[in-house]
């Protein structure tokens, strides 16, 4: 079962399974992410748990459409896995946001903390 939180614009999004991420899934949170955009930019930690071990391609294709509207103002996205293939997965996605451009900064993290560190310095400014 996945679940989120919203403190300052920046989520926390925990994927407890593979299914916890299909697009399908998503629609609660991306309508938070719509809201909260409205007033302030945002960032996500997604906290994908061990067992999760390969990522659909229906996830970063979804994920891309929503880093591609211009009406979600999302500075960062911290993927915080210990599954290579999760992580290798994120830098994918990484590129393929500056390949088209996208201004959201997109890392994976083995530890929550840093990742939420991460994001937070992204949205004030003091990373890169």
């Amino acid at each position: 079962m996945s679940s989120y939180e919203n403190k300052a614009g920046i989520f926390t999004v925990r994927y407890g399974a593979p299914e916890d991420m299909s697009p399908e899934r998503q629609k609660a949170l991306e309508t938070a992410l719509r809201e909260t955009s409205l007033r302030q930019p945002i960032g996500i930690v997604f906290v994908v748990a061990p067992n999760v071990l390969m990522v659909d391609p229906s996830v970063p294709a979804y994920w891309l459409g929503v880093t591609g509207d211009p009406l979600i103002k999302m500075a960062a996205m911290a993927i915080v896995t210990t599954n290579a293939g999760v992580s290798i997965a994120t830098r994918g996605f990484s590129v393929a946001n500056t390949l088209k451009d996208r201004q959201v900064k997109v890392r994976p993290f083995q530890d929550e903390a840093t990742a939420l560190a991460w994001v937070t310095a992204v949205l004030e400014g003091r990373s890169a």
